[in-house]
């Protein structure tokens, strides 16, 4: 698995993966899957601090419709 460039989002990933989500590929984005096979993408280069906000949402919506 490659790690995310971005420090604030590998912070935020880094639980994700011991809750059994895996890295799902990098084209331009990188992709990451639920363990109930949601997949989300997001930017390798985030435009700002608001995008990072937004994909914490994200994970936090796809767990909640996951339990």
């Amino acid at each position: 698995m490659k790690s995310h460039p971005h420090r604030d989002i590998r912070k935020l990933l880094a639980p994700l993966f011991k809750r059994g989500w895996v890295f799902a590929g990098i084209t331009k984005h990188y992709k990451i899957r639920s363990p109930g096979g949601r997949l989300v993408s997001m930017s390798m280069t985030p435009a700002n601090s608001e995008s990072i906000v937004r994909i914490g949402a994200d994970i936090a919506r796809i767990e909640k419709e996951e339990q």
